[in-house]
């Protein structure tokens, strides 16, 4: 992941507000710059017009791109503070003309999405505050406040077990499943795992990158929806008795 990618990671360009929002449109990409750290660099932000983004550091003394800022062997103090500060100049070159998604996936922000226009449930964030971690989302049932989905930005290498996956970072969702037939679900389907970070015997890992259809993650979903529900069923007809 580039450090573009990683500054703007929720982030997506609305390509109807790049002008206005002070972009400049070239033959392939729209391009925005601006200097940082007293004048010393320059930073350029490019939106290409299908989607992909790219950034470069220009430094005003030499008239060269600060080279540095890529060699994650390069982490001395002045550098590292380069970095930041190139971070937060991204972040407000794209705030004028870029949307802020929940997720990072699409496929995560789809299934968002569709819980919002379905049921008029959105996610929450418990772990913001207490570790900083904004990109793991609950879905819970309101009525009894039980998860129903945990969508986690995590190594691919946590499910697949394959050391080459490491750097590969992906959207997970865990949902509920019928106990019995999970074995054969995850021998069956690519792309479902054993549950990373949860009970394996009730819940189920589905890695958001389109490996599954979004209609069959969407009925994963909502199956494990159900389980809730029936829990709260099962609770009011005891309480009641």
């Amino acid at each position: 992941m580039t450090l573009e990618e990683k500054a703007l990671i929720r982030m997506r360009p609305d390509f109807s507000k790049l002008r206005e929002g002070g972009f400049i449109e070239r033959d392939d990409c729209f391009i925005k710059t601006a200097e940082f750290m007293n004048g010393d660099f320059r930073a350029e932000l490019r939106v290409y017009k299908d989607g992909r983004l790219e950034g470069k550091v220009i430094d005003l003394v030499s008239g060269e791109e600060y080279l540095p800022l890529r060699s994650m062997a390069r982490s001395g103090p002045y550098v590292s503070l380069v970095r930041e500060k190139y971070t937060e100049v991204l972040r407000e070159l794209a705030k004028p003309a870029f949307f802020f998604q929940p997720f990072v996936s699409d496929q995560a922000n789809m299934l968002a999405r569709y819980l919002y226009e379905t049921f008029g449930e959105e996610p929450d964030f418990p772990f913001r505050e207490k570790t900083g971690d904004d990109l793991t989302g609950v879905f819970r049932n309101p009525k009894n406040r039980r998860w129903y989905g945990l969508v986690m930005h995590i190594p691919r290498s946590k499910l697949t077990k394959l050391r080459d996956d490491d750097g590969d970072f992906v959207d997970v969702l865990n949902v509920k499943h019928d106990d019995k037939t999970i074995p054969e679900l995850i021998a069956a389907t690519p792309g479902i795992y054993p549950a990373w970070h949860m009970q394996k015997k009730h819940w189920i890992s589905v890695v958001l990158d389109d490996t599954l259809s979004d209609a069959a993650v969407r009925e994963l979903v909502c199956q494990s929806r159900e389980f809730t529900l029936s829990a709260s069923s099962e609770n009011r007809s005891k309480n009641q008795n």
